[in-house]
C-alpha cells in the first residue's frame, strides 16, 4: 500500500527533529555488507529510505532498546524520499504478512525485530524489496500520540465502529489526540478486517498528520523514538 505522506520539507523536518531528540541509538541496525543490496548510483543515489518500524509498548518510559527486542513490531513502513526532493511516498506492510527471510524461513515481517532484532528487521525488508535501506527510526506507539497531540489534534474519518483500549471510535470524523490517538493506532482484536483494517487506519492517521503539518505547530515536541 503505497501513499504519498507530505511535501518533504515539512516530514524531513519532523523525522529529523524526531532523530534529535530523546532518542537511543541502535548500535548494529544494519546486516552485514555483503548481505546487502548495492548501492544505487548516479542521481538515484541521492536518494533515501527509512524504515519506521512501530513498537506497541507505550508503558515504559523512555522506550529502550531492550523493550523493544522480544516484541513483534505493529507497523512496518517504507518512507521513500526521492532524490529531487519533492514528494515523500511511504510504503506500508501488514505486519501479519508471511516472508522469506533470509536465514530463518519464513515468518511475519512483524516478527523479524523480536526474532533477531533491527538488523534482521532491514534484511527481512532489503531482501524482499531488493532496495537499500539508509536510516532505521523504532517509533513506540505512544510516540505518535504525543506527535498528534502537540499538532493540536488530527482528524480521522472512521470507516467503521470498534473500542480500543478503553476508547470509542465512531463512525465518521474522530479527532485524536494521546492516549486517543495510540489506541487508535493499535487497535487489532476489534477491527472485523484485522491487520489489514488496522494499515488502513494507519494510512488514514499518516495523511491526517501531514494536513495537521501545515498548520502552525508549538516549537518544543517530545517525542522518543530508537533511531540510527
Amino acid at each position: 500500500m503505497l501513499i504519498a505522506v507530505a511535501p518533504t520539507a515539512y516530514f524531513l523536518g519532523w523525522l529529523s527533529a524526531s532523530y534529535n531528540t530523546h532518542r537511543q541509538i541502535v548500535a548494529d541496525p544494519f546486516p552485514a555488507p555483503s548481505e546487502r543490496p548495492v548501492r544505487a548510483g548516479g542521481a538515484a543515489a541521492q536518494a533515501r529510505r527509512v524504515l519506521l518500524l512501530g513498537s506497541p509498548d507505550a508503558s515504559r518510559k523512555p522506550t529502550t532498546l531492550a523493550s523493544v527486542r522480544g516484541q513483534d513490531s505493529t507497523t512496518v513502513t517504507l518512507i521513500h524520499v526521492p532524490s529531487d526532493r519533492q514528494r515523500v511516498w511511504a510504503l506500508s506492510m501488514l505486519p501479519s504478512m508471511v516472508v522469506a527471510v533470509p536465514g530463518h524461513g519464513r515468518m511475519p515481517i512483524g516478527s523479524t525485530v523480536r526474532v533477531g532484532g533491527v538488523a534482521l528487521a532491514v534484511k527481512a525488508i532489503e531482501s524482499l524489496l531488493n532496495t537499500r535501506v539508509d536510516h532505521v527510526a523504532v517509533v513506540p506507539a505512544a510516540g505518535f500520540g504525543e506527535l498528534a497531540s502537540a499538532l493540536g489534534g488530527v482528524t480521522v474519518d472512521n470507516p467503521g465502529a470498534f473500542h480500543s483500549r478503553a476508547y470509542d471510535f465512531p463512525v465518521g470524523k474522530v479527532t485524536l489526540t494521546g492516549a486517543r490517538a495510540t489506541a487508535y493506532l493499535s487497535a487489532t482484536a476489534d477491527l472485523p478486517g484485522g491487520d489489514a483494517e488496522r494499515v488502513q487506519d494507519q494510512q488514514q492517521f499518516v495523511r491526517a498528520l501531514a494536513h495537521a503539518m501545515w498548520r502552525p505547530t508549538p516549537s518544543s515536541i517530545r517525542r522518543r523514538w530508537v533511531t540510527r
